[in-house]
């Protein structure tokens, strides 16, 4: 089963580390609360769009499964979704403008070690898009601001198990009794 905790954090993490900003300037989008000051960033995770017309599914027999439980179906499918990384800040030129900053965060994903930090938990990114300068005037005053929207594949899997023989009857011939056994 995927975890959108680990996913969360380890996209958290790879921003965060490479645009070199504090823990609390990495923030996720549309969350309550007041606008940090300072430059920022925030993350939003888009959509699923599921690919392919339908998802594998595997069944398969665990001999050590409990009653009731040794067979076990898998459902599991690849699923693309963006990830849209807006940067905040007060510079409009230099090397510290949201721009700036954002294309740190693109080039790192090149970088093996954010590779397989994201690959650990099921991450693949693999359009890593492009750095858009979206400045505009905010009180009377430029404000930088850039967008930068990565997109991923993940695969989703979910997994129950059951069993083939829910219910056994048995009829003792020598008293012509049924008996019921569910598993």
């Amino acid at each position: 089963m995927t975890s959108w905790n680990l996913i969360e954090d380890a996209i958290r993490k790879w921003v965060r580390d490479a645009s070199r900003l504090a823990d609390g300037q990495v923030i996720w989008s549309d969350q309550d609360g007041p606008r940090p000051l300072g430059v920022f960033i925030t993350i939003r995770l888009g959509d699923l769009l599921p690919l392919g017309a339908v998802d594998e599914t595997a069944t398969d027999y665990d001999p050590t499964g409990g009653p009731g439980e040794e067979i076990v179906t898998t459902v599991r499918g690849v699923r693309e979704f963006p990830v849209s990384i807006q940067c905040f800040g007060t510079d409009t030129v230099g090397r510290d403008t949201a721009r700036a900053l954002l294309s740190r965060v693109q080039t790192a994903l090149g970088l093996p070690s954010v590779r397989e930090a994201l690959g650990t938990v099921g991450l693949s990114p693999f359009d890593a898009g492009q750095v858009r300068n979206l400045s505009v005037i905010l009180d009377a005053q430029f404000e930088g601001r850039a967008l930068l929207e990565v997109r991923f594949y993940v695969v989703e899997e979910m997994t129950e198990r059951t069993t083939y023989i829910s219910t056994v009857e048995v009829t003792d011939e020598s008293t012509d009794r049924t008996f019921t056994v569910t598993v």
